[in-house]
């Protein structure tokens, strides 16, 4: 079954319930941006061979003199994925931003539960910038 208008139209109400400073859908790739804020996006991505979305956020760049530490950090987080709910970490590329990321079911995509993950994802994202600004500053 093909999940991507279902989904898409999830996505769009989900825009306009969320509060968002704004919203973008790239029509070629069923793509998603959502921006709370000016430090705050998520890109929504389609992956229709495997019928899921992805969701992900930058959260910030590491620091040279931090980056084995918190490297470490984030694959112990990566390893807790049961407690996480399925939340990873990852690095698009080095040196460069953390990268948040989720994947959930299309086929799942309602609007309660795609607001319920942002606003998780959310939380997440502020708490480890929050450590990423510590260890930088310490």
């Amino acid at each position: 079954m093909n999940s991507a208008k279902p989904a898409h139209l999830a996505l769009k109400e989900a825009a306009g319930l969320l509060g968002l400073q704004s919203s973008s859908h790239d029509d070629e790739s069923g793509a998603w941006r959502f921006t709370f804020d000016s430090e705050t996006r998520f890109d929504i991505e389609p992956n229709a061979e495997a019928g899921t979305i992805v969701i992900q956020a930058d959260i910030a760049a590491v620091a040279d003199d931090a980056r084995s530490q918190l490297y470490e950090m984030l694959l112990q987080y990566n390893y807790l994925w049961t407690q996480t709910g399925g939340v990873r970490m990852a690095l698009g590329r080095v040196p460069g931003p953390v990268v948040m990321m989720f994947e959930m079911p299309a086929a799942e995509l309602e609007v309660s539960r795609i607001c319920g993950v942002l606003a998780n994802m959310t939380h997440v994202l502020q708490a480890w910038r929050e450590i990423l600004r510590e260890r930088q500053d310490g």
